[in-house]
């Protein structure tokens, strides 16, 4: 009987060879009935091992390597090595600014010397022709601005000419290279080599489009030139002014850095070119792949080249025998690694390579893939006891931390590509931090290692399940939700989180399985503990006091249940009964409320908990914390609610406030959420300054000054809201008008009385810095910005085809601002937003409820969320409040 995998593989054979085409890993997954994520992971695998390729499309297309008539396509970037790769973000973003219409965006390349920015600067220039945004003849300029660091008027007559009689020597009009490469592209290459004054000369081609040649000031001349810049240097080496015209900035990563299989590709097609060059076919040892592979060289491509080159000249010198025999001793010393590559065997036989060479995905890791790591049917046995009552807790956890134990072993020696590695890290290291924050585990850089190095494995070193395998795992997460609620809802969400930051989709259950048991030996204490779970009103009430108590104790104690203030009390006793479903209430249940109304549904519940059950009214952070000291303390739940009522009777004081602090105000349409990430971003540029920034709701912006508390407690300087927000409430800003004139006009007022003008220029620079779309976007919590926003832009287009029109930039950003947000809020199943007379809303506005559903679709497969009928009146009044929004 074939395996699953065998089964993919003919599947994706067969249509190549009769269709001539490629698959995705839906499609496949539905012609043979198993899980997409599987389907993903086994697809990626055969392409690792050669026996399929892939072509980064939506979606990613999968084809026999074999058959050579499918065409992926005429793109240039499908020739360069790590498009699909480590250089995918980076090849998209360039992309982006070569797709972009009439001048283009210009785009700088980062990277030290010898890691191919001007290579990759070509790639551009050919794709852009590639997609006809140039002519096919179009030029492709070359300067390097070190020949002319010294001497900015030189540099003026070479990039923009001069006209007869400019200066001694200007025998004749001569045009400089922006004309040269008008239709086509200009490639600055070492732009920090240039002054101050050298890069201010090319401000007023990049805003306006225009030059004017030297002696020639009064004449102005319009050109179509795409502007490409290229430094060795950090960002910070060239002025903010020049990076702020720059709207795409691309950092290629050393050599060093690239995956395994990159490095392979790039000393194959290095050893074939000197096979062209030399009439040779070489046979190449693995000892010294392995050693070029570990080379971490200062010049990165280009020293590896050399040291090719050399390897060659060495082999053929020794003998011309064909195929030539390339050895380690024909290596130079200065490209050798010490001796102990034995350990790093990524090749494992000699490659014989001649001129003819195609670059392929090679599968190279140091170690063989790892088959089943995870015992699943001893961790089936032990649940299962424990659920049955045959072993107790601890003899659980013992037995839990051996298994565990055992695989980490494994995994903790396994050597990973560095470049793979630090990607992984930085983001368990990002979603770490959210759990950490909201449910209190204490996380340290053991736990980083461990977590990615199993995401890594299960990812990259795919094992093969076959069907009874496949249940197991099922059995096996099915017991963890049910035995072990808590750790299993923290690994869901992890998992959710690595989902959206790394494209992570392989062995779903696998990878919950495993953390959820991580988590559960980390903070194995809270097992015997009774649980507590705090219901408020209000938008994220709840959930800040249980995050808060959470990583006070670094436990996992506290539940949160935010809710509507016009949810009924059936609403909550249904939500309630549905979650102490999955969860053992043996220990007894405590119950914080914020009304006393809630009182009453204790007796409602009362049947769906097997342990005691207390209620406690009123709940404070204060309140919380103390209970928590108890539930740790093992404290029965009758005595928890004792104490509770008995210590918690309100004490207070109140000494008028002599003096109202400054402070700008900044409330949003779309909710407090979105007002408190512009809050944020404010905060850091007004840090020389005592003025405080606050959030506030909209609507209850707009009640009586009286009963507003914000009137009474700050003397307000200035409010931002997204929109108009009355003659009541000046002076007042709106969001798209922050770094505008009007802005920082408005802004110098407010703070001249009191500030050096040093001091709000350096606001106004940083508020500039802050507010662009990137970081905006960057302020996301789970969300993989530079993937969400590509999805986002689509839903936009898709609204502009509805109105029939073109949105200006700043409706398009605040649009982006607002989708992206609003995503992140669904996910993190955060309380709708409250917006009555949706019923209305419905009948007036049915055609444009039916274009945003369909402009979201998509985004909604994607994230698995539902935009309701509240989401799409908060898009329609965003795009009808702001006035002169459409043109």
């Amino acid at each position: 009987m074939k395996t699953n995998k065998e089964k993919i593989k003919d599947l994706v054979t067969q249509v190549s060879k009769q269709k001539r085409k490629g698959v995705d890993a839906n499609w496949v997954a539905e012609k043979l009935g198993l899980q997409r994520s599987f389907v993903s992971g086994i697809l990626n695998e055969l392409v690792r091992e050669n026996s399929l390729r892939k072509v980064k499309s939506r979606p990613v297309l999968f084809y026999d390597a074999q058959n050579e008539s499918i065409n992926p396509g005429a793109d240039p970037f499908f020739e360069y090595l790590g498009h699909d790769g480590s250089l995918g973000e980076q090849i998209q973003k360039c992309r982006l600014a070569a797709n972009y219409p009439n001048r283009g965006m210009p785009i700088l390349l980062l990277g030290p010397s010898g890691v191919g920015k001007s290579l990759l600067a070509e790639y551009i220039y050919r794709y852009a022709k590639y997609i006809h945004n140039i002519p096919d003849h179009a030029p492709f300029v070359v300067l390097n601005c070190a020949d002319y660091a010294n001497n900015p008027e030189l540099l003026s007559s070479i990039l923009f000419g001069y006209k007869k009689g400019a200066f001694t020597g200007a025998a004749e009009n001569t045009k400089g290279l922006f004309e040269q490469a008008d239709q086509g592209y200009l490639f600055l290459d070492e732009v920090h080599r240039l002054p101050p004054e050298g890069q201010e000369k090319l401000f007023r081609y990049i805003d306006r489009g225009v030059i004017s040649r030297i002696g020639d000031s009064q004449k102005e001349y319009t050109v179509n030139v795409r502007l490409i810049f290229a430094t060795t240097e950090d960002i910070s080496a060239l002025l903010n002014t020049f990076i702020r015209r720059v709207p795409v900035t691309v950092e290629i990563p050393k050599y060093s850095e690239r995956r395994i299989e990159e490095r392979y590709q790039l000393i194959c097609h290095l050893f074939s070119e000197e096979a062209e060059t030399m009439n040779s076919t070489f046979q190449i040892s693995q000892n010294v792949f392995n050693q070029l592979i570990s080379l971490d060289p200062k010049g990165n491509i280009g020293s590896l080249k050399n040291a090719v080159k050399l390897c060659c000249a060495s082999a053929h010198a020794r003998s011309s025998i064909q195929p030539v025999k390339i050895k380690v001793q024909d290596l130079s010393n200065h490209y050798r690694m010490p001796n102990n590559m034995e350990n790093l065997s990524f090749v494992r036989d000699p490659v014989k390579i001649s001129a003819n060479w195609k670059p392929k995905t090679t599968v190279m890791f140091p170690t063989e893939n790892l088959t089943d790591p995870f015992p699943y049917k001893e961790v089936i046995k032990i649940l299962n006891r424990y659920e049955n009552h045959t072993i107790s807790a601890e003899w659980m956890h013992q037995r839990i931390y051996k298994i565990l134990k055992q695989t980490m072993e494994k995994l903790i020696y396994l050597k990973e590509d560095p470049a793979i590695e630090t990607n992984y890290k930085r983001s368990v290291e990002n979603i770490l931090d959210y759990i950490q924050n909201h449910y209190g585990f204490q996380y340290n850089s053991t736990a980083v290692t461990v977590i990615t190095r199993i995401l890594f494995t299960f990812q990259h070193r795919f094992f093969t399940l076959h069907e009874p395998a496949e249940k197991e795992l099922k059995q096996a997460e099915s017991l963890i939700r049910s035995c072990l609620y808590r750790y299993y809802k923290m690994s869901a969400i992890f998992f959710e989180m690595a989902r959206q930051a790394l494209d992570y989709e392989s062995c779903p259950e696998a990878t919950r399985i495993f953390i959820a048991l991580y988590f559960y030996h980390q903070m194995d204490t809270q097992n015997n503990l009774c649980n507590a779970i705090i219901l408020a009103h209000g938008p994220s009430t709840a959930s800040s006091i249980a995050s808060m108590a959470n990583r006070i104790f670094g436990q996992y104690i506290f539940e949160a249940f935010d809710m509507p203030f016009d949810i009924s009390k059936n609403d909550i006793v249904f939500k309630m009964k549905s979650y102490l479903q999955h969860i053992d209430t043996s220990k007894g249940l405590l119950l914080l409320v914020d009304t006393g109304s809630l009182l009453d549904a204790a007796a409602e519940i009362e049947k769906s908990v097997s342990g005691d059950l207390g209620m406690i009214n009123n709940v404070t952070t204060q309140m919380t914390v103390e209970i928590g000291e108890r539930i740790l303390n093992h404290e029965p739940v009758s005595q928890i609610v004792e104490k509770a009522a008995k210590h918690n009777i309100t004490v207070h004081t109140y000494i008028p406030q002599k003096e109202k602090p400054p402070a700008i105000v900044v409330c949003c349409l779309t909710g407090i959420g979105t007002a408190r990430k512009i809050r944020d971003m404010l905060s850091e540029s007004f840090l020389e300054t005592k003025i405080e920034i606050i959030a506030y709701e909209y609507e209850a912006i707009h009640q009586e000054k009286s009963q507003c508390e914000i009137f009474q407690k700050y003397r307000i300087l200035l409010f931002i809201s997204t929109m108009e927000l009355g003659q009541d409430f000046q002076p007042s800003l709106q969001l798209n008008d922050l770094m505008t004139e009007k802005g920082e006009s408005l802004i110098h007022q407010i703070l001249k009385p009191q500030y050096p003008e040093k001091v709000i220029q350096k606001i106004i620079q940083t508020i500039i810095k802050k507010f662009t779309l990137e970081n905006i976007i960057g302020q996301l919590t789970i969300l993989n910005p530079t993937k969400v926003i590509e999805d986002v832009e689509d839903a936009v287009d898709q609204l502009e085809l509805f109105y029939q029109t073109t949105f200006s930039a700043d409706l398009k950003r605040m649009l982006y601002i607002h989708i992206c947000i609003m995503i992140e809020r669904l996910m993190l199943e955060k309380t709708p937003l409250a917006i009555t007379d949706e019923g209305n809303f419905k009948k007036c506005h049915s055609k444009f409820i039916s274009c945003v559903k369909k402009s979201l679709s998509v985004i909604e497969d994607k994230y698995n969320v539902s935009v309701n009928i509240r989401e799409i009146k908060l898009i329609y009044n965003l795009l009808e409040h702001l006035d002169n929004a459409l043109y």
